[in-house]
This record gives C-alpha cells, structure tokens and sequence, in this order.
C-alpha cells in the first residue's frame, strides 16, 4: 500500500490435484466453450412425472440451475438440480434410488405444490452411509416431489429408478476377500484411476489435451501400453519401457464435437490396470450477437480488500497465509439479461498441477460494480490453506455464445500471483484482574478476542487464561490505569512469558477511561470488560501494541490517516457474521463508533508483525534468572520512578536510548548502568519505561541507591527505604470465607510488595496500601518486599 517496502518470499509448496502421486482427486476443467441447455425438468414448475409402482427414468443436470426459494437437499444448498413428481398408487413403502447415476448424487423427496411451501419426506446425499437412495411410508395418492442435485455441484447423468411396497434396502455383506498371492518383482504405476474432464462446442476446436503423469513405483523396469481407449480420445505416447522411478508425460486430448451431448470413456493400461477415466461435454452455441461481459475486477477480503486488481501493483494490500478469505469477482453486462456465466477461479502452486474453484453469484449478470451488495458479486470462500506462499490463480468468465470473450480473464494472459506473506502466530494470555471485589469471568477469551482474530491480520491464534491477578490501584484516575499497564508488564517478567499479555479488568463505571496499551513497545496492554465494547476496546489496544497510533476521530490522532474524518474508506467483510462493513464506519484505532478497521490500519499492523513477531517483547533465550526490575513513566523531563524489585523471571532486551539506570553503593561507587529508551502509551503520560535487566546477586546485596540519568543528569531517584533500618512488622495472612487470601502488612517499612502463589511461582499482585487479597492454589505464599532499592523475600503459610 502507500509506501510500503517491498518484501520477499522465498517459500514454495507444491499442490497435486486430480493428477498422478498421492492426491487422486478428480479435477474439474473447462476451456471456456459454450453451456449446454438447461434441462426440461431444471424448475419445480416442470417436473418430469413419473408413472407407475415401479420404474426408471433418465436425465441429467448439466446446465441445470437452483431457484430462489429452493429448499436444501439433505442440508446442502441447491446448486444443479432436476425435479420429478410420482402418485403413489396404493398404500406401503416407497424407494427411490439414483446410485447408479454418473456423479455422485443427493437425493431429496418433498410433499406440497409450491417450491417455497415443500415439506421433507426424506433426504439422503452422497456423505451418507446409503448414498443415493431413499425409503419411506407412502399412501395412495400421495404426491411426491423428487429432486436430484449433484454434490457440491457435480453435473452429468442421472439414473433414477423407483419401486413401490419394496422391501428396505440392506447393505450385502461385503464377501470375504481372497488372499492375494504375493506378487512377482515388474512393473506398477504410481496410479490406479484418474479423471479427466473436456468441454467443447458443436463445430467449435478441440479442447486443449491434458497431461497425466505415469510413474513406475515397481521394483523393476516394465513396458505400458494402451490395452483400450474410445476412438474419440488419443494418447501420446501409447507405449513406451519405464525405469524404476522414472516417469513419462501422458498427453490425452479429445476430439472436437460434432454433437451435443455428454459422453465418458476409459482408457486402460495393460500391467497394473490403470485407468484414465474421459469425459467430453459438448454444448451447441447460443445466438448471443450483442450481449457482452466484462470481468471488471476482483479482490480477495479477509477483512478489507487484499490484492485488489483495480489498484497498482505497489499499493495492494498483501494476503496473509493461513487466514481464510473470501473472493469477490465483479462482472458487469452491457445490457439487460437472464444469463448465470460460469465464473472459475483456476489455480496452482509454483507451477505445480492445477486445481478449480467455481464461484456463486447472482441469476443475472449486473449492469454496474456495486461493491456494496455480496449478492452482486460472485463469490467464493477460500479455506485458510489455500491461501499460502507460491499461489498461481486466474479467473475465468464462461458463457456460451457470446461473441467478444477477450476481457473474460484476468490476467488477461499468464497467472496473477497475488503476494501472500506469512506472519507469526499470535499467542494471547489473558489476565483477569481482581480489582475492588470484583474479577472478570474471560471465558475461553473468545468474547473479548474474536473480534481481533475476524478484523486484524491474524493467522494461528492461541489463547490461554491466566490466574487472576489482583490490583490496589486507583483506575478512577489515568495514573492509576498507567500503574496496572506497568504491574502487568512486570507480570508478564515474572512469568518469564514470551506471550502477548492482556489484562481484562472492571474499572466500576459505565463511562471513562477504556483502556491502554504500550504502543509498539512491549506486548502488553488492558481494557474494561464492558460487554458492548470489550472485544473492540481490545482490538483498540492490541493495534497501539502493533505500533498504531489514533485514527483522527474523536481523537487527534496519526497525521499521515489516508481518509478524512477517521474513517475505514474501503468495504471491509466480517466473516464471523458474514456482513459487509461500509466505508463510512470508523476506523478501529478512534474513538468513533461503529467500526471496523481500514486498509491503512489492517496493513500497518501486519507490517508491524511481520517485520518484529514479537522481537519487541525481548524475552531473550538465556531463561529465567535474577533481574531488577524498574519502571516509570515521563512528563517532559519530570520522571517518576518505582520502587524496584529483585526477582527471578526472564530478561528484557533493553536497546540503547538516551536514558540511563544506573545503580549506587552506599560509597556512591557505580555498580550498574543500563542504557534504556522510553516509549508511548495509548493514553496519559508522554512515555513511560519498562527495565528488566540481569543482575549479579553481590551487586544487587550492595545497592543503595537507583536512579534514571539522561546526559549525566540525575531525573529520578529511589534510595534504601526503611526495611533496612528498622524491623518491620510481620505480615499476617487470613484465610476468607470464599477461599482466598487476605494479608495484611506495615505500609511504613517497604515501598511496596509482590506476592507470589508459592516460592517462585505466578505472581497473584502487588499492593503498596499495606492489604491485599489473593487467591492462591495453596495454603503457602512468597512475600518480595521492595525497600525502594532492592528486596526482602518471606514465605508465609496460612
């Protein structure tokens, strides 16, 4: 997008569909010839009748169509189906079966004389364990309606045969097998059966020859040769020897048409077996002398508008591989119609074997884009492994008879190859906080991060739900927000977590501040659990986390915002909800409502995490050991400083900045000095600063003093308090009634004090008022008293 640097992606995968290998799917291929008619009985209104106790009858539904209003057929939408209507002639047990149809088939029987009033008798479909054939208890005269579709929109013959008072089908038994002889060392393909599928026009050229790949997977060298094939398909070469390993390119094409209809053959290699299963659809051309399409533009959303065909290269929004999607292609006509062209996307993997999705759109093709109606495009969702690194794809506009099919492609020539990055999996801990008797029940933390995993550029999202933690502070002032931001960033230290933390408290007030967040510094924020705004509040912070700043609404906010007024400026898509998101919502990063996130936004983010993953975090590899740890915030030049602990967690990469922590002994000799930059926060101070530095335990005995330096001047400083002057009072801890822990302590002798569920377990909270309540997992806790400088431990048992 605007000013984005450019990127490389040097991951390749491979995908084999329908071709030879380990994949055997059928594909599903078409040269843009023209569509077959629709079947007579394609509408309810037309059903074909059925007459008789017993019979059969045959049709098929290529070309065929659903209509507004249809019903399911056995839970599955209807895509290509073909109506019968059958009296039943006396009472007793009605089976219908269509089994041996050419395409695997869903079944559905229906009573009622309009499609939208039409009640289930029975449905069967092609996941069922007795596919393809229905049984039910009919009475004389009864009027049932029969519709047959392919699944997932598979198209071919249909068989259809019916009895009347015929017992219930059982499943024969299968016989059992013989044993097979071991078999001699010689030939065997790497295939047992491949389907390959052509269409063409009546009069129109050949489809273009498909390429199968035979391998020898045997032990020995081995001839093939073709033992059958119909005289209306060819296969170059058609014998040839075969190292073991080797491999040789089967190129199999069809004759053109010179009749309409569908036919299917199979070509059969001696040895093993194997077999090339042919179909050639053939359609007669329709007159359509001034109708024309034009594939105007499409784009792939997997919140806002990613590699959109109607932008330059440059500025498109990357795909981020593992996410799922939805493509939209826009198609506009040049005058009023009735015609549903075939839209396919084609696609493959560094030049590996090609694949086909057919998208659904709308029954005519409209004269005008109008981006903000999903029915006015052709749409079709692409599962999250779809999109990765190495993706070839095209898209395809096919109508029979139309004159003009030159703008029926994009790219008009070649593969578009849209820019598919991947980023690093997010991993979320919650953190519930205890605050004033109250804790926030998260859940499994889906209500308060769903809307961030459905509208950020997220892929392999973890969540998991800590202890709660309990805070002391004042969340009715900013000071008091930027105290809970600066414990749970400690927290998160203590824990030795390379995670991204989010705390999820109840300030007790329906209207203030939200919430607050580092902004592009430590993964580290936390929001009110409002149910009407706690997901959005949350996705606010984590986006200051990923280093975005305001968008300009309510709020002053980043001076380079693309769209005035803070708005999103382009279509975003929910698919949680399945809704489209206009351009008129706020962009998530204001304080406007409703929102939903923009392009600028989405992008920005997903630089952020694709260019640090959660390097800014700064957990290094050396594990857990003893630190200091200091924190504080920043008003120009003011600087308030924490009282620091000493504790065991994991280190933080400091950086350099233009400030310093620097560590005295009682002579004044330095002992420490910790180069250190500041940071913003979503909200209140200028800056603030989080240090979790190493220290030796000597250096840490002998500190008497802390302080904050910039340029040799001393900003802030914490000195040895009373706990080293004086014995301080024991702490007591009481046991409430609910289970938790309340302890009490002399607020006079240290700055301050973090309680541990056990020696060097998680940390429940800190308290500098003299009492804290916490519910710990047993009956021991370990109290690190701060005397400003450094740390007193005690373990206590209640």
């Amino acid at each position: 997008m605007r000013g984005r640097r450019p990127r490389v992606i040097a991951i390749l995968f491979v995908l084999g569909v329908g071709l030879l290998g380990a994949c055997q799917a059928p594909l599903r291929v078409g040269d843009g010839g023209p569509l077959p008619e629709r079947p007579v009985n394609d509408d309810f209104a037309e059903r074909l009748v059925l007459e008789g106790a017993a019979g059969s009858a045959a049709g098929g539904n290529v070309a065929a169509t659903a209509e507004d209003g249809e019903p399911d057929h056995a839970g599955l939408p209807a895509r290509r189906s073909v109506w019968w209507t059958w009296t039943a002639t006396a009472d007793g047990t009605a089976s219908f079966d269509v089994r041996a149809s050419g395409l695997d088939a869903v079944l559905g029987a229906y009573r009622g004389d309009e499609l939208t009033g039409l009640t289930p008798v029975v449905e069967v479909g092609g996941a069922d364990a007795i596919a393809g054939w229905a049984v039910f208890e009919v009475a004389a005269g009864d009027v049932v309606a029969i519709a047959v579709d392919g699944l997932e929109g598979a198209a071919g013959t249909i068989a259809l045969d019916w009895t009347l008072d015929a017992p219930e089908l059982e499943p024969e038994p299968e016989p059992e097998p013989e044993p097979e002889p071991e078999p001699e060392p010689g030939f065997e393909g790497a295939f047992d059966q491949v389907e390959l599928g052509f269409a063409g026009t009546v009069g129109g050229e050949a489809p273009a020859p498909r390429t199968v790949v035979l391998t020898n997977v045997g032990d020995a060298p081995g001839d093939y040769a073709l033992a059958s094939e119909p005289a209306w398909v060819s296969v170059s070469p058609d014998a040839g020897t075969l190292a073991v390993g080797a491999t040789v390119d089967l190129q199999v094409a069809v004759d053109a048409c010179t009749s309409a209809g569908s036919e299917t053959g199979s070509v059969v290699l001696n040895g093993d077996g194997a077999t090339i299963l042919v179909r050639r659809d053939c359609t007669t051309p329709v007159d359509l002398p001034t109708l024309d399409l034009v594939l105007e533009r499409l784009y792939v959303t997997q919140s806002v508008p990613a590699q959109d065909s109607a932008q330059p290269l440059a500025e498109r929004v990357p795909l981020v591989a593992g996410r799922p999607g939805l493509l939209r292609v826009f198609v506009t006509a040049n005058e009023p119609n009735a015609v549903r062209p075939i839209v396919r996307l084609h696609y493959r993997y560094a030049g590996g074997p090609e694949a086909s999705l057919d998208l659904d759109g709308p029954a005519s093709v409209p004269l005008a884009v109008d981006e903000g109606v999903l029915a006015q495009s052709f749409d079709v969702p692409l599962d999250a492994d779809l999109l990765r690194p190495g993706l070839e794809a095209y898209v395809t506009i096919m109508l029979a008879g139309e004159a003009d099919t030159s703008d029926n492609r994009y790219p008009a020539a070649g593969y578009w190859v849209p820019e598919v990055v991947v980023a690093p999996d997010a991993r979320f801990t919650l953190v519930p906080v205890a605050y004033r008797g109250t804790t926030p029940d998260v859940g499994d933390g889906s209500s308060v991060l769903g809307l961030t995993e459905r509208m950020l550029p997220l892929a392999g999202v973890d969540v998991a739900v800590r202890a709660p933690y309990a805070f002391t502070g004042d969340l009715d002032t900013g000071d008091g927000w930027s105290q809970l931001l600066q414990e749970l960033t400690a927290l998160r230290t203590a824990d030795g977590s390379g995670r991204h933390y989010y705390g999820v408290v109840n300030p007790g007030y329906a209207g203030g501040i939200a919430g607050m967040g580092w902004i592009g510094y430590l993964p580290v924020a936390v929001g009110w659990d409002r149910p009407a705004s706690a997901a959005s509040v949350a996705t606010h912070e984590l986006g200051h986390n990923w280093g975005r700043s305001h968008a300009p609404c309510g709020v002053g906010g980043d001076a380079g915002y693309p769209y005035p007024g803070g708005v999103t400026g382009v279509w975003g898509y929910d698919r949680g909800t399945g809704e489209l998101k206009a351009p008129t919502l706020a962009d998530v990063m204001s304080y406007c409502n409703p929102a939903w996130v923009s392009d600028y936004t989405y992008e920005g983010v997903l630089d952020y995490r694709t260019t640090y993953g959660y390097a800014m975090a700064g957990a290094e590899a050396a594990g857990p050991t003893t630190l200091l740890l200091a924190s504080g915030r920043l008003e120009g030049d003011a600087v308030e400083l924490d009282p620091l602990f000493v504790l065991d967690g994991v280190p933080l990469a400091t950086g350099t900045g233009p400030y310093a922590l620097v560590g005295r002994g009682a002579d004044g000799r330095e002992l420490l000095r910790v180069p250190f930059a500041a940071a913003e926060v979503s909200l209140g101070h200028d800056r603030a600063f989080h240090v979790a530095t190493p220290i030796a335990t000597e250096v840490a005995g002998a500190l008497a003093a802390v302080a904050v330096e910039r340029d040799g001047a001393v900003l802030a400083e914490r000195r040895l308090g009373l706990g080293t002057l004086a014995a301080p009072v024991p702490p007591t801890v009481v046991r409430e009634p609910d289970g938790r822990a309340t302890i009490a302590w002399d607020a006079r002798s240290f700055a301050e004090v973090l309680v541990r569920d056990g020696e060097g377990g998680p940390v429940l909270g800190r308290d500098r008022s003299g009492r804290l309540t916490v519910r710990a997992s047993g009956s021991e806790l370990e109290l690190l008293f701060s005397n400003g400088v450094t740390t007193q431990r005690r373990t206590v048992r209640f």
